[in-house]
This record gives structure tokens, C-alpha cells and sequence, in this order.
């Protein structure tokens, strides 16, 4: 992994807020249930003002194949451009929460958000299987008997993809509150020297 594509803004507190630069892009990776959206909406009030995208509601299109190349190519053309509407319109702060499962997912994103020439900070969440099969019970929706079936294949594809290639810095989520998630990663930012 290059430092070109972990490349991190140097960050400095002013009145309790991070600023990097102009602004910031967080970038928070991760298989179901492992926390992402809950973190995201923690991390949120913290960077405040802020904008979160939740990658599947953007990628949800019809007809929908999870493997879909020209999927994904829209589904990142289309954060950015949402990135940049938010900023033009005085959000500072992008916090973008997706499943990738590889380090080449990952990199497409930050390489057509990074166009938009910001520090681009990345997360990898990740839980104790019991942990997120609990958190996926709990959210009792139409979708949770397919998450309960997905979760493992993607813990597998994540954990191989991490032997050789970076999904992000590694955050666990087990046992802890998305507060206290969200101040980590708060921390990692303002401390990272990249």
C-alpha cells in the first residue's frame, strides 16, 4: 500500500471542531453490522457541519447486481458530485460510509474524491461475529435473514483483502458505544501526522 493512496491531512482543533484543510472526507468501511451508519451518525455531530452519504441507499438502483461494475462506477461519480454540491453549499465535512471489499474498491473512490483535492481519511470497523449478528437482529427489517447469510462471506473477503491490502485503519467496534467509536476516530484524525 502506497502513502499516496493513505495520504492524510495534517489536523488541528479550533473551537472544539477538526479542520483539515478546507475540509475533510471520511471514508468508513466495514461488513454489515459491524457499526458503520451508527458510527457515521456519531462522527457527524462531531465534525459538524457535516454531510453523510450512506453508499448502499446512493448504489440502490433497480434492476441491482452486487458485482456490477458499471454499478459501482455510477454509484462513485455520484458521491462525488454530491460531494462536491455539499461543499459548494458550505457543508466542510463528508463522511461517506460503504461496504468495499477490496483495496481496488476502495482506492476508485478515494481516487474520484480525492479529484476534489482534500484529505481523505479511511476506516475499517470491524466486530465479533456474535456481536454483529446481534446488532443485525436488532434491526428487524425485511433485509435481516440475507444479512444474516451475507455477514460472514463478507467478514471472510474482508479478512483476506486485509492480509495483502488496506481497507482502511482498522477500528473495532465490539463491546464499545458508536460515541466512543466516533471519538476514536475523531482522535486518529486530529492526531495523524501523514
Amino acid at each position: 500500500m502506497d502513502d499516496a493512496f493513505r495520504r492524510i491531512g495534517r489536523g488541528w482543533k479550533t473551537g472544539g471542531r477538526l479542520k483539515i484543510n478546507k475540509y475533510v472526507i471520511v471514508i468508513i468501511n466495514g461488513s454489515l453490522g459491524v457499526g458503520k451508519s451508527t458510527v457515521s451518525e456519531a462522527l457527524l455531530e462531531k465534525l459538524s457541519p457535516a454531510v453523510l452519504l450512506e453508499g448502499d441507499a446512493l448504489g440502490d438502483v433497480q434492476p441491482f447486481q452486487m458485482y456490477d461494475a458499471e454499478r459501482i462506477a455510477y454509484l462513485y461519480r455520484t458521491i462525488s458530485h454530491l460531494l462536491a454540491f455539499h461543499v459548494q453549499n458550505g457543508y466542510q465535512n463528508i463522511i461517506i460510509n460503504y461496504v468495499f471489499e477490496s483495496e481496488a474498491s476502495l482506492r476508485a473512490l478515494v481516487t474520484q474524491v480525492e479529484s476534489h483535492q482534500v484529505p481523505v481519511y479511511c476506516f475499517y470497523l470491524t466486530c465479533e461475529a456474535t456481536i454483529q449478528a446481534q446488532r443485525i437482529r436488532r434491526r428487524n427489517n425485511n433485509q435481516v435473514d440475507w444479512e444474516l447469510q451475507r455477514y460472514p462471506v463478507l467478514n471472510r473477503i474482508q479478512a483476506a483483502a486485509r492480509k495483502k491490502d488496506f481497507l482502511g485503519w482498522e477500528v473495532p467496534t465490539s463491546h464499545r458505544t458508536a460515541e466512543a467509536v466516533a471519538e476514536d476516530l475523531y482522535q486518529r484524525m486530529l492526531t495523524e501526522e501523514r
